[in-house]
């Protein structure tokens, strides 16, 4: 097994992230390159670079660290941790690292630490939680919402979609301490061994003994192994009901493309590890359907075979990372465009992309970059920005328009602290500064 390819990955994931990159991180984007691992990728990717002395492992935050900076990383996190703490509600990230760096000035200088190592820090901390809006808070305070969140459950006495939860929980909280529907979804998924999802944004309790798991492929897949014989889709759809909320119909569109589902014949499925199973247990099979057993057999070992290859070669790994720099472009050449200097959004999934960043933007936040392309160089004042992108009139709204600018700058400029593509006119409103 050739392990350079992933040391070479790791050094440079970890230098792009800033100098430092959480456990969770780095397989994400192991992830995103290789797109389907059948190994541990974070324990290989451990042992790959436990040998490199640029790098160091980080126990206690499950962090990879660049050399230079380890010596100041656990003191950085715990000013970090104590500089949010003391601002009682989540901030920016880049609010955050200004109030760092404004009180710990003096020893940023002498230490030569980056913008970039502060942010990678704030972004890889597992005591910091990042909200719908991009705002950074602690991870204990969302345990303040965490007793009203299981009561508001209790009172309904059934899985409910997040926004009904959010309603309840709202009822019961105090009145700083209400939140969005948004963040009490981001609260629930994180919590799985609380909350289970049991249908398209519907939680329930994992107290009444909800089944996690995690697709309704899955479900339908936990109920023919409990079966263990075939079953006709009227009965499996109500036993998949049974714990998850959705419409009837989505079972069956969730079973038909899934390679491990036999329909033996009309409306009858079994699972094709069960079919081969029985079958050359009883010894029922005629000649046909010994081929086809063979056939999946077959289909199953080249599949494993195929699969314990994954490990890249040096070449394989190069392609796989120059694939990610062309996934943008062969998005761009299959979508409605929109394009003004640097900036192209694809139109139809609110994707945004611009020096070589891309993100999936919130409706208002599209709507307001799609506003300024569409008048380069000339200021929108706030009023007609709200009238088009909220429709609605009013001059106390600045403060909303502000808050999204904030979230364009963050994903727009190089320096979102001095942004050079979408200027404030004081007083008046912002230009898209096209060079």
């Amino acid at each position: 097994m050739k392990i350079r390819p992933f040391v070479l990955m790791g050094i440079q994931l970890i230098e792009e992230a800033g100098g430092v990159l959480n456990e969770k991180q780095m397989k994400s984007v192991i992830e995103e390159i290789l797109e389907e691992t059948t190994f541990d990728s974070t324990g290989l990717m451990r042992i790959a670079l436990s040998c490199q002395a640029e790098i160091t492992w980080n126990k206690k935050y499950q962090a990879w660290i660049m050399e230079q900076y380890d010596e100041y990383f656990e003191s950085v996190q715990e000013c970090l941790y104590q500089t949010l703490e003391n601002q009682y509600a989540p901030i920016s990230a880049n609010q955050l690292r200004r109030h760092f760096l404004a009180k710990n000035a003096d020893s940023i200088s002498e230490s030569n630490l980056t913008k970039d190592f502060v942010l990678a820090c704030i972004y890889s901390n597992p005591n910091f939680i990042i909200d719908e809006e991009g705002k950074v808070g602690l991870e204990k305070w969302t345990r303040r919402r965490l007793d009203e969140m299981i009561l508001a459950l209790r009172e309904l006495g059934e899985p409910a979609h997040f926004s009904v939860i959010a309603e309840h929980t709202n009822a019961l909280l105090p009145k700083d301490q209400k939140t969005t529907p948004h963040n009490i979804h981001a609260h629930m998924s994180r919590l799985p061994d609380i909350f289970v999802r049991v249908g398209q944004g519907v939680f329930g309790l994992a107290e009444w003994g909800l089944h996690d798991d995690g697709n309704l492929a899955n479900a339908a897949a936990r109920v023919l192994r409990e079966a263990s014989r075939n079953l006709h889709i009227d009965e499996i759809t109500m036993r998949v009901l049974e714990t998850w909320k959705v419409n009837p119909g989505s079972v069956r569109a969730a079973i038909e493309p899934d390679a491990r589902f036999v329909e033996i014949k009309p409306n009858m499925y079994i699972l094709r590890e069960h079919l081969i199973e029985t079958q050359e247990r009883d010894g029922t099979r005629d000649q046909g359907e010994t081929h086809e057993v063979e056939d999946v057999k077959t289909q199953i070992q080249d599949e494993e075979t195929e699969l314990s290859h994954q490990i890249p070669t040096s070449d394989q790994f190069l392609v796989a990372l120059n694939q990610l720099k062309s996934n943008r472009r062969n998005q761009l050449e299959n979508s409605e465009l929109f394009s003004v200097g640097p900036i192209d959004l694809e139109m139809e999934n609110r994707i945004v992309f611009c020096h070589g960043k891309k993100r999936k933007l919130r409706r208002k936040t599209f709507e307001l970059i799609k506003l300024l392309m569409e008048n380069p160089g000339r200021c929108i004042s706030y009023d007609e920005i709200i009238r088009a992108v909220w429709r609605r009139g009013g001059r106390d709204d600045n403060s909303l328009v502000d808050s999204h600018i904030h979230r364009l700058w963050e994903v727009l400029e190089h320096d979102p602290d001095h942004p050079q593509l979408i200027k404030k006119v004081e007083g008046e409103g912002y230009r898209l500064q096209i060079r």
